[in-house]
């Protein structure tokens, strides 16, 4: 008797690297000054461009100002609390590096015990928490335009450190984000990254514009690591504009955006290669030019996308009730019964997703966790059912048919 799948497991998937630094040092070597990650402040009128060689030398300075100075290490939890910065991108990869978890998002009660916590400096934690705290500035390159207080000064300290940084010995199992209370593992996100790349077919020549806040799982999953995988560049932008959106896409000669459900809900004319994969985007009017996702966080964001290339007659299809798209690359999407089993075309049951992007579990909760992974599958509380399109894809649908 075939052993049975688990949710983890479609088609016996496994990256092409041995760990998300990994992935990052050989960009960095194939890629050298090549642009690789550019921040956009639309109010304040900043522009940060770093290559690839350059952003890499930031992240292995700053695993081993982890490392040495912080002793961080594997298993680890570090908290960030940077904003819509280019920085985040730089902290989050070292976390990755060195084998930590980042913990995005302002301190609050569900944040899990973390080793440290980097706060741009107008959101430095308040007196008495229970971490260290480094100060990340809000000046070019990062630098301090205030006193930090007790504070460690990140851009003032970082530099000093060695721009090299690698240990073989991180897993794609250990966990890489804490977004309480879903774990997810380095392996999950670079799942992730690769089902972006096939849905949007990125190549090096590509520019992604990721139009949603920075220490978000859609940001960090598909709008950074997505275009490092492809081996093209990021573009990230604070205070975005409906109207300032557009020109920003025109003038970065950007090929693919990534947008908030908000964001894509004020644009009339979505800009190049629109996705919103944030959770809730099923049931946003349906637009040609706008793809859409599951949104599931369990399943990094990255679970199922409505196709790039629609033809006239499933587009008009698949206005008949709001849908999630078709299972990503290396996950299968399905709608299941009680006992985990697959229900048909148009029998309405729980939708169910499988794939490398499925989260490790919940935070400090097994009974949850495996609850909703039961049956080999990651349950996603919502109703609904598959069908089969004039273009022969299979496509899930929220409601009851």
């Amino acid at each position: 008797m075939p052993q049975e799948r688990g949710p983890r497991d479609v088609d016996g998937w496994r990256p092409a690297v041995r760990n998300v630094g990994a992935l990052l040092r050989a960009r960095a070597r194939e890629r050298g000054d090549r642009p690789c990650l550019t921040f956009h402040d639309e109010r304040g009128g900043e522009r940060t461009e770093l290559g690839y060689a350059t952003l890499f030398n930031w992240v292995s300075k700053t695993s081993n100002l982890l490392t040495e100075e912080l002793g961080v290490g594997r298993g680890d939890r570090v908290g960030l609390d940077t904003g819509d910065h280019w920085t985040t991108a730089v902290l989050a990869s070292a976390c990755w590096q060195v084998g930590a978890a980042a913990v995005p998002g302002p301190p609050g009660r569900d944040w899990p015990p973390v080793a440290v916590v980097f706060a741009r400096e107008d959101r430095l934690p308040p007196a008495g928490f229970p971490a260290p705290a480094v100060a990340v500035g809000t000046g070019m390159g990062a630098r301090l335009t205030t006193h930090p207080g007790d504070a460690l000064p990140y851009a003032e300290e970082v530099l000093a450190f060695a721009d090299d940084y690698d240990d073989e010995d991180v897993s794609l199992d250990d966990d890489a984000l804490v977004v309480p209370p879903v774990r997810l593992s380095q392996g999950n996100l670079l799942a992730a990254a690769e089902a972006l790349v096939a849905w949007g077919d990125l190549g090096p020549e590509d520019r992604l514009l990721a139009a949603v806040p920075t220490m978000g799982v859609q940001a960090l999953a598909l709008g950074w690591l997505g275009p490092v995988a492809a081996g093209a560049s990021a573009v990230t932008v604070r205070h975005p504009s409906p109207a300032g959106l557009r020109r920003l896409a025109d003038r970065e000669r950007v090929t693919t955006t990534l947008l908030g459900a908000a964001g894509a809900s004020e644009l009339s004319v979505p800009p190049p290669g629109a996705l919103c994969a944030e959770r809730g985007a099923a049931r946003l009017p349906r637009r040609d030019g706008l793809s859409v996702g599951h949104g599931l966080v369990e399943a990094t964001v990255a679970s199922s996308f409505v196709p790039r290339d629609l033809d006239d007659a499933t587009g008009r299809w698949l206005s008949s009730a709001p849908t999630v798209g078709c299972a990503a690359a290396h996950a299968r999407l399905a709608a299941v019964g009680p006992d985990g089993g697959e229900l048909g075309d148009g029998r309405p049951g729980e939708l169910a997703v499988r794939g490398p992007m499925v989260m490790t579990g919940y935070l400090g909760d097994d009974d949850a966790s495996a609850a909703a992974l039961a049956h080999g599958w990651l349950h996603s509380g919502d109703r609904g059912f598959t069908a089969t399109g004039p273009d022969g894809r299979r496509y899930g649908f929220l409601g009851a048919g």
